[in-house]
């Protein structure tokens, strides 16, 4: 793909002013589907549209493959596709990927139960490991460069106050450090989910989502302005955005799978 198409859908996307997961995990247990699809369709405030296809294909108890195409209001397209495959025995998953610009790289991941660790190196020469521990995830990254960072997160439960906490603190390659911090709770007399959260730029800001069991509808508020709205029904998700501008951006998600 040229240069100048990977812009044009780069900008589409963004103009949307939604998030579009690109990328996503298909499990090789039996228990899921053998065929999956979905189709994301955005539209921004500024009437800027894109479209994203994913289609994945399990194979039994061996691995994945999985498609996505990215479509611009143009109609130009760009694809990536993804190749898994997972070794029981020696409990390895390998992935080879050709990215939206064409270019193919591939990673294997080793896991070991016993210490609760992952790690994953790239045909790049970078490595990824990640390790758990009682409520604690650490990942420690290298890049083909050898220089390294971490990110740490920390979990807990408030049992009493039934709140949910969560600290990520992340270290650059040149000792930068940095920390993000979020509390969640659950309201039963109101059935709100609240969120307080204290960014990495040392910001506050809190949000509050509500459910409507009848309508299969989430509405959530942010405090600093702007809201979303996400409707379920007949396979298909739609989520509207609205800024605290007063614009709206929409996204509509069809799913589909068959084993």
């Amino acid at each position: 793909m040229n240069k100048k198409l990977h812009k044009t859908i780069a900008k589409a996307l963004m103009l949307c002013g939604a998030v579009i997961a690109l990328e996503g995990t298909v499990l090789t247990s039996d228990a899921h589907a053998r065929e999956f699809n979905r189709s994301t369709a955005v539209k921004g405030a500024k009437g800027k549209t894109a479209k994203v296809d994913r289609k994945a294909n399990r194979e039994k108890g061996s691995g994945f493959n999985r498609e996505s195409t990215v479509s611009g209001e143009n109609g130009k397209s760009a694809k990536k596709s993804v190749k898994g495959s997972w070794d029981k025995e020696n409990q390895t998953l390998d992935r080879d990927v050709t990215g939206y610009n064409g270019k193919s790289r591939s990673t294997s991941t080793k896991v070991d139960k016993e210490n609760k660790t992952a790690t994953t190196t790239g045909s790049n020469g970078g490595t990824k490991s990640t390790s758990f521990d009682e409520g604690t995830k650490t990942t420690s990254y290298t890049g083909k460069n050898g220089k390294t960072g971490t990110k740490t997160t920390d979990t807990s439960y408030d049992k009493e106050t039934k709140t949910l906490n969560t600290t990520r603190t992340t270290t650059g390659p040149n000792g930068e450090t940095g920390t993000k911090t979020s509390s969640t709770s659950y309201d039963k007399e109101n059935k709100s989910l609240n969120r307080n959260t204290t960014g990495y730029n040392g910001e506050d800001r809190t949000s509050s989502t509500t459910y409507d069991k009848e309508n299969k509808t989430t509405n959530t508020e942010y405090s600093g302005g702007g809201s979303r709205s996400s409707t379920w029904g007949d396979g298909k998700k739609t989520t509207q955005y609205t800024g605290k501008d007063g614009k709206t951006a929409t996204k509509e998600t069809t799913f589909g799978g068959n084993e």
